[in-house]
């Protein structure tokens, strides 16, 4: 009989008896789960305990993990007794998040809270950990089991489908990511059950995870049906409810459970054992890439002196995931590195930008728009295609939605004074979006938006580490996506009343004021929902897709203005986000004015996008032009007989040099500039 996973796990966990000395060393094993990773790990992922001390390399690449089976990982470590280990996992290169701050500390890499222990006197073995645990923001898979109290046992089961979805086999088609199911937990004469929830009649169904390939759900079992020894309980996973797509022709899986044996996860599988094709990279390439800095630079998340550092082959792209090269300043605000990577010609390679300064790493804010993979956090990574051995690549595009555009950060400067921020966000794309009869989809709950209506009467709110403050939420980057986020009025709800820094009342222009203190990182990150809603995005691409901007220190005062959606502007194609020209005048909610009106451009200054509002009493040709300092014209925004009422225009001057410019209506007889 194979030898079950419980022994394997049991078997790394007894200790190992040593006399001490004066400055003993401890062995402490670490024991780590990776089925909150959306992403297939397996036995050749590469995945790395690192922390504070020398012995997993002071927040280096860390100590390798060993794989023992499925998604259970351990490695033995030796430390001093008495020391303070302070630590986090590493899977691919990436670094794990959203981590509780269970000891009201913040740590390093990247503003996440840490793990942390202290070593005991003799061996010991840690409990075991989930990779990207927290008890504050809960995946569907994150504790794979509620207590069940003391007559049931809670097991958690999961299957991966990549095989039978690519291949079409079990005569699978797109309906049935609803019907993964698991069946037994009965004795296998059929005469005796060991869980109220699966039997060998019956399909208990399972949920499909945010990476579709993934399909699980917790089973329970019934202490009263087992013993004091181990039984050996079967089952299988099939599709739908009845037989002949059931899995391993008419063989059976075993779990292994006795009267006293703890809530577990089981090793997830892959339906019927058959993997899907691995990728082999076999082709050595030399790239190099170009990147122009000059964004994150006039952002404030990059500056000359600080150090920025590409990393390539994420999610098996290359042979060597997550591989770092320093690059060269090649003149002004560009940059170049050569490199020499293991891929394979003509499929994608992953790959990201760093930068550091005085050791601090800071990923790039940046999201694949273009992306076509299931796994979600892998929208968080640049693609290219290498169809040659000798490729370049070019990063300096300025629209936010060029795949090949320039990186921006978040930056890590404190600020060296209290700065009072209007945070504006721009709620007219949501208008004209919903106009069109789509609906921005809440990802994580049920705020989904689907008319103009609700819209106005439902508000909007700010949440992420840009709220996090001590009147705020002091501890939490990000609250709960739901609809108290808007209803407390104390926090996170942004207003179009004329109020808590509000300019014009029912504009579509919601503000809020925070005050961040001396020494506040700079750096923020955020995203808006209308009722309180993951809903921005506007569907499935909202996971990891945030907004970033830099507080400037200059003043004690600074405007932050932000267009709803600009997060997705493929998504939002009736906004124009980019470029010089808009698509086209947006008319306000508001009626018709009695007069004309040319109002000040806001926010100004600006970098590099800025908002013009104008009135119309009657229908007429109107006509918007900028200019520069010299009177000499740069564009015509508006050209065109407009309709009476309240309008205004988005002017985007990313491709102009920074200075001052001008801006005259012309409407009939009325001028105004």
């Amino acid at each position: 009989m194979k030898k079950s996973f419980l022994s394997t796990v049991v078997a790394f966990m007894l200790p190992v008896l040593f006399v001490q000395g004066a400055d003993a060393q401890v062995n402490v094993t670490f024991m780590l789960n990776t089925a909150t990773l959306s992403d297939t790990i397996t036995s050749t992922s590469t995945l790395r305990v690192t922390g504070n001390k020398t012995a997993i390399t002071e927040w280096g690449d860390g100590v390798a993990l060993t794989y023992v089976s499925g998604d259970y990982w351990s490695k033995t470590i030796q430390f001093n007794a008495g020391d303070t280990i302070v630590y986090k996992y590493r899977a691919n290169g990436g670094w794990e998040s959203d981590l509780e701050d269970t000891y009201g500390i913040g740590g390093t890499p990247g503003n996440d809270y840490n793990r942390r222990f202290i070593v005991g006197s003799s061996d010991t073995t840690l409990k075991l950990e989930f990779y990207n645990g927290s008890n504050s923001r809960k995946p569907q898979y994150w504790r794979p089991y509620e207590p069940e109290g003391d007559s049931l046992i809670s097991v958690w089961v999961r299957v991966n489908m990549q095989a039978v979805m690519e291949n079409k086999t079990h005569g699978w088609t797109a309906a049935d990511k609803d019907s993964v199911a698991i069946m037994g937990f009965r004795n296998e004469a059929n005469t005796f059950s060991y869980s109220p929830d699966a039997n060998w009649d019956q399909s208990f169904y399972l949920t499909q995870e945010s990476n579709p390939y993934f399909f699980s759900t917790r089973v329970r079992v019934r202490k009263s049906s087992l013993q004091d020894t181990l039984l050996k309980i079967p089952y299988k996973f099939r599709l739908g409810y009845t037989w002949g797509r059931d899995e391993l022709s008419g063989q059976n899986r075993y779990v292994y459970l006795k009267k006293d044996s703890p809530d577990t996860t089981l090793a997830y599988v892959y339906f019927s054992d058959v993997k899907p094709i691995v990728r082999t990279n076999s082709d050595t390439c030399v790239i190099t890439v170009n990147v122009d800095m000059a964004k994150a630079i006039d952002g404030g998340g990059f500056a000359q002196g600080d150090t920025v550092v590409v990393q390539t082959g994420f999610f098996n792209t290359t042979v060597e995931n997550g591989r770092e090269k320093v690059m060269n300043l090649l003149i002004g605000t560009k940059y170049q590195v050569k490199d020499t990577i293991v891929t394979s010609l003509n499929k994608l390679v992953d790959y990201q930008y760093y930068t550091v300064k005085n050791g601090v790493r800071v990923r790039e804010n940046y999201f694949n728009f273009d992306y076509t993979g299931v796994t979600t956090s892998e929208r968080e990574r640049r693609q290219v295609n290498i169809n040659s051995k000798n490729f370049t690549i070019n990063d300096n595009g300025t629209s936010p939605s060029d795949p090949r555009r320039q990186p921006e950060f978040p930056s890590q400067k404190p600020l060296n004074k209290d700065v009072t921020v209007k945070w504006i966000v721009n709620l007219r794309p949501a208008y004209a979006k919903v106009r069109k009869g789509v609906q921005l989809t809440d990802i994580q709950g049920d705020t989904h938006v689907k008319s103009v209506d609700s819209i106005k009467v439902w508000g909007v709110g700010i949440n992420g580490p840009a709220t996090n403050l001590p009147d705020v939420y002091p501890v939490s980057d990000w609250a709960p996506w739901d609809r108290d986020m808007v209803a407390d009025t104390s926090k996170r709800k942004m207003w179009d009343d004329g109020t808590h820094g509000d300019e014009v009342s029912g504009d579509t222009l919601y503000s809020v004021e925070f005050t961040y203190p001396t020494g506040t990182t700079s750096g923020k990150v955020y995203k808006f929902g209308i009722r309180g809603g993951d809903n921005e995005a506007g569907n499935d691409l909202s996971f990891g897709n945030n907004h970033s901007a830099n507080i400037s220190d200059l003043n004690s005062t600074y405007t932050i203005y932000t267009e709803w959606g600009s997060i997705n502007p493929k998504f939002y194609s009736e906004w124009e986000y980019t470029g010089i020209n808009p698509l086209g005048v947006e008319e306000q909610e508001n009626s018709a004015p009695f007069k004309f009106a040319l109002n000040q451009n806001y926010p100004n200054p600006f970098n590099p996008a800025t908002r013009i509002d104008f009135s119309l009493p009657e229908r007429l040709n109107v006509k918007l032009t900028v200019y520069n300092v010299i009177g000499q014209e740069v564009t015509t925004l508006v050209n065109e007989t407009l309709d009476p009422g309240n309008h205004h225009v988005n002017f985007n001057g990313s491709i102009l040099a920074s200075g001052v410019y001008f801006y005259r209506l012309t409407a009939g007889n009325y001028t105004s500039v």
